[in-house]
This record gives C-alpha cells, structure tokens and sequence, in this order.
C-alpha cells in the first residue's frame, strides 16, 4: 500500500497483522443492460387496501398473515420479475415505496426497497436519488438490515453514485457498530466509504493552489478520530485512503526516524491534525489534536506532545489574519484548555494570541483566554502572563466597556502591578480612570503615585478622563469615613479595641483627603492660566472643584466661562446645579424650573439626579421622590449608568422612621427598574449590586436580594472573593429561613440554594 511503502520496513511490519492488503469490498456482479419497463402499471388499489394504522401499532399475527400489504407488494414484486410486458413502471415501484413509508409500512417498505434494488442494480443510467433519501431517514432502525445492507451494497456496486453519496450517511453506521445496526451493514458502510473516499484525490500542478478538499474529507478526519480510540484497525483503513488520495500530505507525515518509534495513534493523530492545518481548518486541526492530550484520569502526556501543540497553535496563528480569525482563535483557545492538565503553552504563543485578538478587535476571546488563565487550577500549572503593550490597554478598554466580568478589570490591574508591567502611555491615565470608575480605589492609587514617578507623569496627572473618576471616589470614601468616625464618636466609653480602630480611621480620613486634595492640586498646576485652558478643561475643573468642597473656586471657574461668552450647555449647567444643591438642593430645583420657565435649560436626567442626590444627603426624602418621580418620567431606557445608580441608591436607601412595609415597597419597585434598564444596558457596577442586595435583605425579601444578586453581583465578583462568599451565605440563610417559615415554596428554594451554591455560569 502506499501508506506502507512511506514508512520504515520496521514499522510496515507492526501494520501488517493489522491491515490487509485490500478494501472491505465484496466481489460485486458486472451490470447487466438497462431493463424494459412498462409504462402503465398503478399501485393505488393496494394503497386503497392498506389500513391508514401504522404497521407498528397492529399485532404481528394480522401483519404477518392477514394483511394486505405483504400481498400487494409480492403481487407487484412478481410482475417486476415475470417479463417485459408484464412487470410495473419505475415510476409506480417510487410510488409504492412513499406510500408505505408514509404509512410506515416497513415490511413492504422493505419488499420494495429490495426490488428496487435488483432493478437499478441491472441499469447503470439510472441515477440512485431514491436511495439517497431513503439513507437519510431517521427511522432506519425500524428496517431490516438486509434492505439497509443491500442498498449499500447497490452503491457499492457504481463508482459514479458511490462518488456522489454523502459521506454523512455512512457514519451513522460505522459509528454505531453493533449498537444499532448489525455486522453486515458495517462492513457495507466501511466498503461504502472507503470507496468513497478513493475518488476523492488531490489534483496536481497548479490547481493545486487553489483547491481545497471537499467536506467529505472533513467528515473522514473527525470520524477517525471517533475510530482511534473504539478501532484502530478500522481508522487505520480509512486514514490509509487519505494518504493514497494525498488528502494528508506528504510534510504531513512523520520522519521516518519518527515513525519507528511512534505508536500508531500518534502517527495517524498527528499527521490529521497537520493536515488539518494544510487546508486551513483550524478547528479541526484542535479537535484532532485533542485526542493526543491527557484527560483528568491522566494527567501525563506523550514526550512529543507539548512540541505539536506549540507547533499547532504557532501555525493556527500564523494563518489567523488571513481567514476567519475568530474560528482560528477559538481553535487555540479549545488546545489550551485541554492541554492545561499536563503541560505549558509557550508564553511567546499566549502573548502572539493577544496581540492578534488586539489586532482584529477579537475581544471575547482575549477574556476567555485571560479568565482561564486566573482560574486556580489553571494558574497553579500555567501562570500565563496577561496581555502586554498595546494590547494590554486594549483589552483594559474592552472590559470596561463590553463585559460583563468586571472583576477582571482589578485582576488585570494586579497583575499589571505585581508583575510590574510596562503601560503604554497613551493608556496610563485611562488605566488609573477605569479602575476609579470600577471603585478599585487602592489599585487606582497605587498606579497614580507609579506613574507620578514616570516619564508620562505630565500625560497623566493633566488628563481630564482621569480627574472626576478620582476625586469622585475618593469623596465617597471620604464620606464614608466619617460616617464611621461619627458613629464611634457617639460612644462615651471606647473600648481599647474600639479606640485604636478610631484612631485608625482619623488616619485614614486624612490620608484620604490629603491624596484626593493633591489629584485636584496637580491637575490645577497642570493647567495654569486657567484663563486660557480650553473649554473642556475649565469645565472638568469647575467640576472637581464642587466634589472637593471648593465651591467658591468653582463659581469663579463658571463665572470665566460667562466672561469668554462660551454658551454653557446642559453637561456645564448641570456642574452648577451639582454644586449649588450640596448646599441647598431646593434652591437648585427653583433654579432648574426658572430656566425651564424661561426657555433657557430643558432638563435631563442627570440634572435631577444630582438633585436627588443630594437631597438624600440632607435628608429630604420629599424632594428624593419628587425627582425619582421625573427622573422616571423621562424613560428608563434612556437613563446612564451613573443616573441609574443614583435612582435605585435613592430609592433603596433606609429611611428613618419609615415603616418596613414602605421601604419593602420601594426594593420591589426597584428590582422592576433594574430589570428594565437592563434589557437595553449592561449591568451597573458591583458596588450598586451589593448595596441592592444588602437592601433587600434588610427588608427580609431574599427573593428580590437573589435577583439582584444575578443580575448584578454574581459575574461582577470573583467566585471566591470574601465579600462574595458573605454575600452567598447571608442569601442563604435567608432563603432557608424563608422555607422554614413557608414563605417560599420547595422549588423556589432548591432552585435558588442551587444556583447560589454553583460556580456553573448562567446561560
């Protein structure tokens, strides 16, 4: 054979018990000429006989012995067979056959297929359609294995019909062997696809350069792989077809060196997955490889192994931007993952996959790589490095905008200052503003005061994208101090324990304003004169100067702008009304209606959340719904993540003296907004989510805390992250008090406790 004519004599030996020298195919009889057929010969007085039952539902004594059908189809069979001018049209046996099968008349079904058989067996012009279909059904199994084998056989018996059969058929058969069908019908499979196979050759010279296999060596490659591992003498048969055909090229194959060491199923495996690679079928290339990698039982490989997969997905990179690189990174993804029980990928791969995905705006396959890769047990095998230059911002900017994973945007930072990673200065400030925006406060510092000692300082402590993120958050954590130094502060007698954490957190809160104040500071210094900054920098300043409690410096920064004439527009009138209502909220809504009144404003969202805002601060919660109320009015769809936030923040925030009931009222009523704004949107920030789901708990409704939870929180956070942990616990102790009380039913309660306690994601 000429597979065995490319290997050594060594290994030809170790193949010969094993293949023998020719096909599965049975001597066949020479066609006889084309048979006379009458024109005229109906079957419409046996359809008129048969029962409108399937054959399946009667009993086998009345299908056997008193039914018609039998009869019919012998009476017809024998004038098939008696002479010329006696035996029925083509036409009217194709007729007798669909009205049986749409009886499911199986037994005559099969009496026909077998006449048919015999017919076209003697007529080579015929063309097979007929059986064609009839190997597509999905009902075969009700059939007797002496049609189904004998229609094989008949293509068996034509080179032309057996080149146009589809492959497709034929693997239900080979793959089912003694499942579902018998012996005979593999071995007429096994002879129908070899034979197919045969005629599908490679051409030579320059056409080449242009041709590309048809989906039938496709369908062979995977269905060696299915073979590998159940019948090796079989895939063996097949795999050698592919060699003779050149369907697996020559540079495919193995040294010679090679192949007297190699055992059969890293020879046949390997050459299919380079094939694969010739032809340009990435995916098949990583399915076939896959079958070389150990599973969980073992954890151990080939020595050759972690070579292939180098050299697979280095070649699957290569040719990535010439085809559909989604599909090519998708390969390389699928060889990682199944190569990660037993050994590394090359880093230089991991960083060529994320530049590529960099390149062509692949996204979701750079997280799916990099999530894998933080994954415990991934991590302890194959530490792989995050993306590094360009690519590196590039894939910052994609979580923050187009995932869902928020959690990544701080494992991506700490790895970046653990690993003390280079970020190309176009992407520094933006890096700093994107994990102040995610409430990373700590990581956002740290990278601040690094790149304060860099080259790209002045790119980045100037920047407008990274000032109101900054001193915004470092506000709210201002804020939040002090909230709890007053609450200490309300105890006449501290404990030791007590004091020291005091103590702590005075420390904290200056550091916190001291950090916060020179952000502001150094963006200001930045751009002095401010009479000359531009439009966008005056007001970006005018803004952080209200969120730093510089208030008079920001009506002077908005009283420049009047002077330069520059018409302030909603995002610059909004920065006053932020300003005026930390003072005085109600002053800032007559403000907002005289302008309306006068036609100057046309009011949006943000200009009553900021209202509302701060009426939440001073404890109006008159004005807090009044503006809850108008910013509904304007239409959920249209609302910003940031407006949003502060909709549902007002609306779940714990009243004094408001009755549980009411407050209870509002969670719902918020979990119906949240689920609304997220049809269009995606989910806001972690932060939001937890302050939901601790609301509703608060209110004893675990069902609306478990809603939130998914909406939000549970692909927002790391699975094992501690707040998340607490988060999982307090749901479920709720949910089982819950059930306990029979407040929620038994497949309410198995529903919820499941999805809490899986890591599986939702669909």
């Amino acid at each position: 054979m000429f597979f065995c004519r490319r290997i050594t004599p060594f290994f030809t030996s170790r193949l010969s018990s094993v293949v023998p020298t020719a096909l599965y195919v049975r001597p066949r009889a020479r066609l006889s000429a084309r048979a006379n057929h009458s024109s005229t010969v109906s079957l419409y007085d046996a359809h008129a006989d048969w029962s409108n039952e399937p054959e399946s539902t009667k009993p086998d004594t009345q299908r056997s012995t008193d039914g018609h059908s039998s009869d019919s189809a012998d009476r017809l069979l024998t004038k098939a067979v008696a002479g010329p001018s006696k035996h029925p049209a083509l036409r009217d046996l194709h007729n007798g056959l669909q009205i049986a099968l749409q009886h499911e008349q199986y037994k005559v079904a099969d009496k026909l297929i077998q006449g048919l058989v015999e017919i076209y067996r003697r007529d080579s012009a015929i063309r097979f359609t007929i059986f064609q279909e009839f190997l597509c059904r999905s009902d075969l199994d009700k059939f007797d294995s002496a049609t189904i084998a004998s229609v094989l056989d008949l293509f068996n018996s034509s080179p032309f019909e057996l080149k146009h059969l589809d492959p497709r058929v034929l693997v239900q058969f080979i793959e089912n062997r003694q499942e579902t069908f018998d012996e005979s019908i593999w071995l007429a499979a096994m002879d129908a696809m070899l034979g197919h196979l045969s005629t599908l050759t490679v051409p030579r010279g320059m056409d080449t350069l242009v041709f590309e296999p048809t989906n039938g060596i496709k369908i062979a490659f995977s269905l060696i792989g299915f073979l590998i591992h159940r019948d090796e003498e079989a895939a063996l048969k097949i795999f050698d077809i592919l060699v003779q055909t050149e369907n697996v090229p020559a540079e495919a194959m193995l040294s010679e060196e090679a192949l007297a060491i190699a055992d059969l199923k890293f020879i046949i495996l390997s050459s299919l997955t380079k094939s694969a690679l010739h032809w340009d079928w990435p995916i098949l290339a990583a399915s076939c490889l896959g079958g070389l990698l150990p599973d969980k039982r073992t954890q151990r490989c080939r020595p050759a192994v972690p070579a292939l997969v180098a050299d697979t997905i280095s070649a699957i990179l290569d040719k990535a931007s010439q085809k559909d690189v989604a599909s090519s990174l998708e390969a390389c993804m699928s060889i990682i993952e199944m190569s990660s029980l037993a050994l590394s990928v090359p880093f230089t791969l991991i960083n060529r996959f994320y530049e590529i995905a960099a390149q062509h705006g692949q996204g979701r396959a750079a997280e799916a790589l990099y999530h894998f890769s933080i994954q415990k047990a991934a991590h302890r095998k194959n530490p792989y490095p995050p993306p590094q230059g360009f690519a590196l911002g590039w894939f910052l900017e994609h979580l923050s905008q187009h995932s869902d994973r928020v959690h990544l945007i701080r494992s991506l930072t700490e790895d970046v200052i653990e690993r003390d990673l280079t970020v190309p200065t176009e992407f520094c400030a933006r890096f700093v503003a994107i994990n102040a925006t995610a409430g990373n406060a700590s990581l956002a510092r740290t990278l601040y005061e690094r790149f304060l000692r860099g080259p790209s300082w002045p790119l980045v402590v100037g920047n407008p994208i990274l000032l109101i993120p900054m001193v915004r958050l470092f506000a709210a954590l201002i804020k939040q101090t002090e909230v709890k130094i007053k609450d200490y502060e309300r105890n006449t007698v501290l404990s030791k324990e007590q004091q020291e954490t005091l103590e702590a957190l005075n420390l904290r809160l200056k550091s916190l304003k001291k950090f916060s104040l020179s952000v502001f500071k150094r963006f200001k210094k930045q751009h002095l004169p401010l009479e000359e900054a531009s439009h966008h920098i005056l007001t970006t300043y005018v803004r952080a100067c209200f969120v730093v409690g510089e208030q008079e410096e920001g009506i002077r920064g908005m009283q420049q702008l009047m002077n330069r004439r520059e018409i302030p527009d909603i995002y610059d009138i909004n920065v006053c009304i932020n300003g005026i209502s930390q003072n005085n909220p109600r002053r800032a809504l007559d403000i907002v209606e005289e302008m309306v009144v006068g036609g100057r404003l046309m009011p949006d969202a943000t200009t009553y959340g900021t209202i509302m805002s701060r009426a939440l601060d001073h404890g109006d919660y008159e004005l807090v719904d009044e503006m809850a109320r108008k910013v509904k009015e304007i239409g959920l769809r249209r609302l910003s993540v940031k407006s949003l936030t502060g909709l549902v923040t007002a609306m779940t925030v714990e009243r004094e003296g408001e009755p549980v009931e009411q407050w209870a009222k509002r969670v719902r009523e918020t979990l119906e907004i949240t689920e609304h704004w997220m049809g269009k949107h995606k989910a806001p920030s972690v932060q939001t989510g937890i302050h939901l789901v601790g609301a509703a708990l608060k209110v004893d409704d675990p069902k609306a805390a478990f809603q939130f939870w998914t909406l939000i929180v549970r692909e927002g956070m790391k699975w094992d992250d501690n707040q998340h942990r607490g988060i999982r616990q307090a749901l479920v102790r709720s949910i089982v008090s819950h059930k306990e009380r029979r407040l929620v039913t038994e497949v309410e309660h198995q529903s919820m406790i499941s999805q809490i306690k899986s890591r599986k994601p939702l669909v």
